[in-house]
């Protein structure tokens, strides 16, 4: 009775640690990839050493994308279960996703190692080396992932791939509107210091019909603080008569006649001449023209897309391009041809 109760005991402990792992995966097989996380976290708490754990958790987690925990938890799945070359390749995926080329390169080769017949490892090994810049290695291994490839479809689709590589040549990089030039604006003339006229010399009163008439002097315009220099007139355009203060004549004498009275000593006050600026224009800024929207893509442009996603390293990106092409494509062909992309890239686990 004993012995019962203690095997009773030991089931229900080991029912109690799988039943979050298989939570999560159907979960994860339903798309609820965060429910699914929630359920392997808890399933890690309960066992630590699980690799199958860990490894499941990388994957939602790469679909969640968040590809540093991923790699994290790939590492960790790695290091209880040695020599696992589905984590280990699926750990050189995420590597890819991440741009980190040599690494991946690393994670495949390992991978052919243990089993040298691993056709996706070959061909996901020769993606990593086209986007280093070794495309002759690249071929060589694309190449022999076609002949290994035991799958009819999958190898089909790894045909498309290659041809499409073969005829798309590398993007260039994408050039952007130049920016419209700033406007220059002239900075505001320095405001001289106000100059003091020297004062007029008292001349000797005399008669204003004997001798000749002295010539005029230079009209001197007083400067007054705050009011800004106009520019410089242009030679060839007329210059618009100084508007003077309010109580000053219309045309000042050249020099300013003394008082007859020869006591007197101060000079007559004359008026000051307030030069008014010139308003300048701002230039019109056309209107900014609102970017048009641009019209949502069609079932081969998201295939086309997925396919350039997959080449350059971003694997879930893709993954997501043909599932929404998948929905949107009605012709029956082109649906079987999205559907073998997915096998190749995301197979059911």
């Amino acid at each position: 009775m004993r012995r019962w109760l203690l095997g009773v005991a030991v089931l229900a402990a080991a029912c109690s640690t799988v039943q979050p792992l298989d939570r999560g995966l159907t979960l994860a097989r339903q798309g609820q990839y965060r429910e699914a996380r929630e359920a392997f976290d808890e399933a890690i708490r309960r066992s630590p050493s699980s690799s199958a754990a860990h490894s499941h958790r990388a994957d939602v987690r790469m679909r969640l994308g968040e590809v540093d925990g991923a790699i994290e938890d790939y590492t960790k799945a790695l290091a209880l279960a040695l020599n696992d070359t589905d984590v280990l390749f699926n750990r050189g995926v995420a590597l890819l996703a991440r741009h980190d080329y040599k690494n991946a390169i690393d994670d495949f080769s390992v991978t052919l190692a243990v089993n040298p017949r691993h056709a996706r490892a070959l061909f996901a090994r020769g993606t990593a080396r086209s986007l280093s810049g070794d495309t002759e290695q690249a071929r060589a291994d694309w190449l022999r992932a076609l002949e290994l490839e035991p799958d009819p479809l999958q190898r089909t689709a790894m045909q498309a791939l290659v041809d499409l590589a073969r005829a798309v040549p590398p993007a260039a990089p994408v050039a952007t509107a130049p920016a419209s030039p700033p406007r220059v604006v002239a900075p505001p003339a320095a405001t001289p210091a106000p100059s003091v006229s020297p004062a007029p010399s008292v001349a000797s009163p005399e008669p204003a019909a004997v001798g000749p008439a002295a010539p005029p002097a230079p009209s001197v315009a007083t400067s007054v603080p705050g009011a800004a220099m106009p520019p410089a007139p242009d030679a060839a355009a007329p210059v618009a008569p100084p508007e003077l203060v309010a109580g000053a004549p219309a045309a000042p004498p050249a020099a300013a006649t003394l008082p007859a009275d020869p006591a007197a000593t101060a000079p007559a006050t004359t008026a000051a001449v307030v030069p008014q600026p010139t308003p300048v224009p701002a230039p019109a800024t056309p209107p900014v023209p609102a970017p048009a929207t641009p019209p949502p893509l069609d079932s081969r442009a998201l295939t086309a897309r997925a396919i350039d996603k997959e080449l350059r390293g971003d694997h879930w990106g893709a993954i997501a391009d043909l599932r929404e092409a998948l929905v949107s494509e009605t012709d029956a062909e082109q649906r079987q041809g999205i559907q073998n992309l997915l096998k190749l890239l995301d197979p059911p686990r």
